[in-house]
């Protein structure tokens, strides 16, 4: 009975050192896993801020060609108000002429 209580209790030690092993063996890949996480929440994050910043930039472009397009629309404006203004001064200034051409 001694021969085999020693040869089961020689198995179940050998079976404890194994999974330490394995033990040993998975937390070393979990921590080679997390590295990896932190590693890629790092990268991430990183290119996370770069978008920030590309976005924020885009956004004060964009605003200044929105205010520059405004101000152009507004010279077209004035520019189309004083061309009717000049060919209402024309149309007058030919009503006269062929006033003035029909008394000759």
């Amino acid at each position: 009975m001694s021969q085999i209580n020693r040869h089961e209790i020689s198995n179940l030690v050998t079976d404890v050192d194994k999974n330490k092993l394995d033990i040993g063996t998975a937390n070393t890949n979990i921590q080679s896993n997390n590295d990896t996480l932190t590693t890629n929440i790092n990268t991430l994050d990183t290119k996370i801020t770069t978008a920030n910043t590309n976005i924020e930039s885009n956004t004060k472009t964009i605003e200044s060609h929105t205010t520059k397009i405004q101000t152009n629309l507004n010279t077209i404006q004035s520019n189309t108000a004083k061309i009717s203004s000049n060919t209402n001064t024309i149309s007058d200034n030919t009503n006269i002429i062929s006033t003035n051409t029909n008394k000759i």
